[in-house]
């Protein structure tokens, strides 16, 4: 189940930045990869491996070096704050005991992908994963009540291509 929820991933990324620079479709499909096989294994167990992230982080990380070489420097400071956009906002919850740890690091990540083409895409981004992640959140509650525990990898990869997508078509006007 987590090759193919990786390589679902690693396909849905390509998709949706397709017509993009080769750096940035690189990254999503290096990012899509880890973030579907940590959604995966959240779905299973109740947590992301740190392993997971990391490799996300990494291809980040490579595709902003690339795109630095190829195109700007600036993007690696998008990339670096949309990586603090992202998980700013997580960490609060995470502070406050509604999300853990490896949720952070995975929203972290998907931030700093989105900030592979622009600060703009990572608020996008960030929102959508809002989105959803609240919208799975209600879908818990009601089902299940309010101590119901929910595995937010899953709302949090469909959130951030949700968010590519959205700022792509120019949904959101930031």
């Amino acid at each position: 189940m987590t090759v193919a929820a990786s390589f679902a991933g690693a396909c849905l990324s390509a998709a949706v930045t397709w017509s993009l620079p080769w750096w940035i479709v690189t990254g999503w499909i290096g990012v899509g990869a880890a973030a579907g096989a940590g959604a995966a294994i959240d779905t299973m167990t109740g947590h992301i491996p740190n392993r997971c992230s990391f490799a996300g982080f990494v291809a980040v990380v490579a595709a902003g070096v690339c795109g630095a070489i190829d195109d700007r420097f600036a993007v690696v400071w998008h990339v670096l704050i949309g990586m603090a956009i992202a998980s700013a906002l997580f960490l609060v919850l995470f502070l406050l005991e509604q999300m853990g740890g490896g949720d952070v690091k995975l929203a972290a990540v998907l931030g700093g992908a989105a900030g592979l083409m622009s600060t703009s895409a990572s608020l996008v981004v960030t929102l959508a994963i809002c989105i959803a992640v609240s919208w799975a959140g209600m879908v818990v509650v009601v089902r299940h009540g309010r101590k119901a525990s929910i595995r937010l990898g899953p709302s949090l990869v469909v959130g951030a291509l949700a968010g590519v997508v959205a700022y792509r078509h120019g949904l959101f006007a930031i």
